[in-house]
């Protein structure tokens, strides 16, 4: 909800605004209470009713990581691929 709230008020503002709305706004402090407040709402919600959510989120979390992480590999072998198809040869 806190980003919602960013968001909203940085829409409002004029672009020369921004960067200093963002050094107040933004602090290891407010970050720190946000996660915290985060994992509390969390572990109330999923953890202390024994959920099987928390093993679907690693789970999901996993899977989109290890994606976003081979996506360059793969990505080089397509176009690799795809300029030897361009050129006649084999791959």
């Amino acid at each position: 909800m806190a980003l919602a709230s960013l968001t909203a008020s940085l829409r409002n503002m004029k672009v020369k605004d921004v960067p200093d709305f963002v050094k107040k706004t933004v602090t290891k402090e407010n970050a720190t209470v946000a996660y915290n407040n985060w994992f509390a709402n969390y572990k109330k919600t999923y953890m202390d009713t024994n959920s099987p959510m928390p093993v679907v989120h690693v789970i999901g979390s996993v899977f989109c990581l290890s994606y976003v992480i081979a996506w360059p590999t793969e990505y080089s072998h397509w176009k690799h691929e795809q300029e030897a198809k361009i050129q006649g040869g084999k791959h």
